[in-house]
């Protein structure tokens, strides 16, 4: 959300998303694509900060792979709400 926080912020959620791209496109893992946005964004953050939320899943067998840097962990809920 860059909603409000000027041209820098919006360029950063430009670098980022084009970061993201590359991880998808390459197949990346969670961690992997959490490094790889760490390494494209280092020195360019000055006084912003930028945090994020990664998870995949696998429909065939159900396996869901998350990582996250700057959030708190997520809640998982199952069919039966638990």
């Amino acid at each position: 959300d860059v909603s409000g926080h000027g041209v820098p912020a919006a360029f950063l959620a430009t670098m980022a998303k084009m970061s993201l791209q590359d991880c998808y496109d390459n197949k990346l893992s969670p961690v992997e694509s959490i490094y790889k946005l760490y390494k494209t964004l280092k020195g360019k953050l000055s006084d912003h900060f930028l945090s994020s939320a990664f998870c995949t899943i696998n429909l065939q067998t159900g396996v869901m792979k998350y990582a996250n840097a700057g959030h708190l962990p997520i809640l998982l809920v199952d069919a039966e709400g638990n």
